[in-house]
């Protein structure tokens, strides 16, 4: 009677232990680019029978940053920074075994013998956070190792299943360039500028600025009508001129039939953008015919 009795606990402990549960995530890749309050995610513990009952508990490690406080998405050296809780108030965060300290650090659950289900289903929830106005663009992305455990966190426990669950937050690339007098501030939509010069004088100047706001880096270009020269309305007659950007003399001959490379920035830039001051100086004035000169110069810029 002893032997049985023995044997009876010996194969109870054995479908308790080796038949216990698996873990399912049901996202394995979450996007939080448009989340604007919080993401809703669940996963699922299953159990292989209904014989089965024993307590579990699941973790989440900290993530590429090594720290579960402040959990980050990296792109490169930027990062984007995320919270990952059970609660939708956000103000505990999910951790790993050993470093759960309370019910609130970690999803817990128990299967009863002959009792619920084969499965259960826990939802947790995450949501950017201090997302900045000058990210580069890139995707932003990190791995958190998921954990099943049979036990609880503060008693004997086992690992018995893990999952990886990828975050991950896009920023398109955004470009914008406004055409404005010298020190004014970005305009998005001032995207033209007119210099009149009146009565045309050799070495007579006027200034522009060139505002680029981007995150990424950029290079500005310049395609001029007449190839950097100002056409007679009516006859072919021209004038030349001088087109100085940031310091630099930028070439126009030839752009009529394509770009000519300008200068380049590093994005992300300040959120008032980067400003290249410019100018036009009117070349010589000599036996040109009289009457109205004019050239369209295209200032454009494209990410790089």
């Amino acid at each position: 009677m002893l032997k049985t009795f023995l044997s009876f606990i010996f194969l109870f402990y054995s479908l308790n232990t080796l038949s216990c549960q698996s873990l399912n995530l049901n996202d394995q890749i979450i996007d939080l680019t448009s989340i604007s309050s919080r993401y809703n995610s669940s996963l699922s513990v299953w159990r292989y029978n209904y014989f089965v009952d024993c307590r579990y508990f699941v973790g989440f490690t900290q993530g590429s940053s090594g720290s579960y406080t402040s959990r980050k998405m990296y792109n490169g050296l930027d990062f984007i920074e995320y919270d990952l809780s059970q609660k939708t108030n956000f103000q505990q965060d999910l951790k790993d075994y050993p470093n759960i300290s309370n019910g609130n650090e970690a999803i817990d659950g128990r299967f009863r013998f002959l009792r619920g289900s084969l499965s259960e289903t826990h939802s947790f929830y995450l949501r950017p956070k201090n997302i900045s106005s000058t990210l580069a663009a890139g995707t932003y992305q990190d791995t958190v190792n998921v954990k099943l455990y049979y036990g609880r966190y503060n008693q004997y426990n086992y690992l018995v299943d893990t999952s990886n669950l990828t975050i991950r937050y896009i920023v398109p690339y955004q470009i914008s360039l406004s055409l404005v007098a010298p020190g004014a501030p970005h305009n998005a939509y001032s995207s033209g500028k007119s210099l009149d010069f009146g009565i045309l004088q050799t070495g007579e100047k006027d200034f522009f600025d060139i505002v680029v706001v981007s995150n990424s880096n950029f290079q500005v270009r310049f395609s001029s009508q007449n190839d950097g020269r100002m056409k007679h309305l009516t006859a072919n007659s021209f004038v030349d001129y001088t087109l100085n950007v940031g310091g630099s003399i930028v070439n126009l001959m030839g752009s009529s039939s394509g770009p000519v490379s300008g200068p380049v920035g590093s994005g992300p830039t300040p959120s008032s953008g980067s400003r290249f001051q410019s100018s036009i100086t009117i070349g010589a004035i000599n036996n040109q015919l009289a009457g109205s000169y004019k050239d369209v110069i295209t200032v454009s810029v494209v990410n790089i």
